[in-house]
């Protein structure tokens, strides 16, 4: 990669598919079975962008439940499973605006990677299904390349700019959860967040920006048509800033 070339790299679910909130259904449908009642709705605006284990736990928490570690093993082993079925649709539903987005990236000459919670073959198998992968190809990484560390952890973003010899001074993250952001910005990248036109206009979907905001996002965008606006202005010439080398 040449210090001209910018580095943008996606998360998967909720940012380039629209998935996030099924994978939220699905880990209602399980909580609630064991006891922590909870609506997928909730589960979409409180705890996405966080690993299976991680989930359970803060929702058990937040219920006043204590999960056994062999429950909290039974519940993420379930809901990677049922998460692993989503990939292996016929299709997989793209958020609005998103392949131009990517062809456009493509024409300019950037470099396209995806940082996802998911392991690595799940997500390239979603790609595909999506009919993505070509903007890809193999920079693709999850949490079983880093040792299992999974967001806000930057394990991932840090590898993902360690191989394209991308630093901190040419590279935006791309995501729609605290976790994500706040793994990108401790990965020292520019931080786009993409906010679900799910959460409406009105209070909700301002305290989530607000959220968005206090967890690092250097801005935030409604449509990936507002994307290419919403990348910083580059500086070919500006010092190279490198991020902290991954430690696996």
């Amino acid at each position: 990669m040449t210090q001209q070339s910018r580095h943008i790299i996606f998360d998967l679910d909720g940012t380039l598919l629209d998935t996030e909130y099924e994978v939220a259904c699905i880990t209602a449908d399980l909580a609630t079975e064991q006891g922590c009642a909870i609506s997928a709705d909730e589960v979409f605006r409180d705890f996405s962008g966080l690993g299976s284990r991680e989930k359970f736990t803060e929702i058990a928490e937040s219920r006043g439940v204590v999960l056994s570690d062999a429950t909290l093993d039974t519940l993420s082993r379930l809901h990677e499973e049922r998460k692993g079925e989503l990939s292996k649709g016929s299709t997989l539903p793209v958020n609005p605006h998103v392949p131009e987005t990517l062809e456009d990236l493509k024409q300019a000459g950037d470099v396209i990677s995806l940082c996802s919670s998911n392991p690595t073959q799940r997500s390239k198998l979603c790609l595909e299904t999506a009919g993505l992968s070509a903007y890809f190809n193999e920079r693709v990484y999850g949490p079983d390349l880093v040792a299992g560390r999974k967001k806000p952890d930057p394990a991932s973003y840090l590898l993902a700019m360690e191989e394209n010899g991308s630093d901190a001074a040419n590279t935006v993250v791309v995501e729609d959860s605290e976790p994500g952001i706040v793994a990108g910005k401790k990965a020292h990248a520019f931080v786009i967040a993409y906010l679900d036109p799910r959460f409406g206009t009105g209070v909700v979907a301002e305290a989530k920006k607000q959220s968005f905001r206090e967890a690092g996002a250097d801005i935030v965008i409604r449509d990936f048509k507002d994307f290419k606006a919403a990348l910083p202005q580059q500086k070919p010439n500006a010092p190279r800033s490198r991020p902290p080398k991954p430690q696996f």
